[in-house]
C-alpha cells in the first residue's frame, strides 16, 4: 500500500506546473525594461552620431534657374515700396533699405530678408516698379537649424534666386514646421509663388558622422 503510494505521489510531481514566484516576475519585468532602454540609447546614440542637413547641392536633379528665364531686367526709376499693408508698415524700414539698391529677382523684383531669431528668418518680395509688396506664409519664420549653406557666403541663404530667372528655391523650414523642412523650388508668377517641387530634407542631404 505504501509503495503504491509513494508511485502515485512520484508520477504526479513529474507532471506538475511550476508558476514563478513574485519575485522572480519582477526581475523579469526589470530585466526587459533594462533591455529596452539599453536599445533606445542606442538608437539614440546612432542619431547622435551623425547628422543630416539640407542642402541645395545634395538634390538630384535640381530645377535649373535657366529653365525660368526673364524676357529682360527692368532699367526703369525704383518706385518707393507702398506701405499699405500692417506687414509692410512693421517692416517699412529693413524693405526700404532692401530695395534701396535695385531689383534682385525675376527682371524688376526684389527680395528682402530679415532675421526673426536664432537659424530664423523672413522674406517679402517687393515690386520695384509698382512699390507693392507680397508677402507669402512660406517665407515667413524660415528655419535653417538643419539646411547647409555648402559653403555659400551669400547672405540671402537660405534662399537662391537670380535677377535673371523667375526661380526661387528655399532651404528650411517654413513656419518652423518640420513636416515641411526641405528644399522647395518656387515659380514666381509677378504676383505669387507656384510651388512646382518639394523634396524632403532626409532626400536632401548626405547624412555624416558628426565629428569629435
Amino acid at each position: 500500500m505504501n509503495k503504491r503510494a509513494d508511485a502515485n505521489e512520484n508520477e504526479g510531481s513529474h507532471h506538475a506546473i511550476r508558476i514563478p514566484t513574485m519575485a522572480a516576475m519582477k526581475s523579469l519585468a526589470w530585466l526587459a525594461a533594462g533591455l529596452l532602454v539599453s536599445w533606445a540609447g542606442q538608437a539614440q546614440a546612432a542619431d547622435a552620431a551623425e547628422i543630416c542637413t539640407a542642402r541645395l547641392a545634395d538634390v538630384k536633379q535640381p530645377l535649373k534657374f535657366e529653365d525660368f528665364p526673364v524676357p529682360r531686367a527692368s532699367s526703369s526709376p525704383i518706385t518707393a515700396p507702398r506701405l499699405d499693408s500692417p506687414e509692410a508698415r512693421r517692416y517699412r524700414t529693413v524693405i526700404r533699405e532692401g530695395t534701396a539698391s535695385g531689383p534682385n529677382f525675376a527682371g524688376h523684383f526684389a527680395v528682402v530678408a530679415w532675421g526673426c531669431g536664432s537659424s530664423c528668418s523672413e522674406r517679402a518680395i517687393v515690386d520695384t516698379q509698382t512699390g507693392q509688396v507680397f508677402f507669402d506664409r512660406r517665407l515667413r519664420d524660415l528655419d535653417t537649424t538643419q539646411a547647409d549653406a555648402n559653403g555659400d557666403r551669400d547672405e540671402q541663404f537660405p534662399a537662391y534666386f537670380s535677377l535673371s530667372s523667375r526661380l526661387l528655391v528655399i532651404v528650411g523650414a517654413p513656419n518652423e514646421d518640420e513636416s515641411h523642412d526641405g528644399v522647395a523650388f518656387y515659380e514666381w508668377t509677378g504676383s505669387q509663388l507656384k510651388l512646382l517641387r518639394f523634396v524632403p530634407r532626409l532626400q536632401a542631404c548626405v547624412r555624416q558622422p558628426v565629428s569629435e
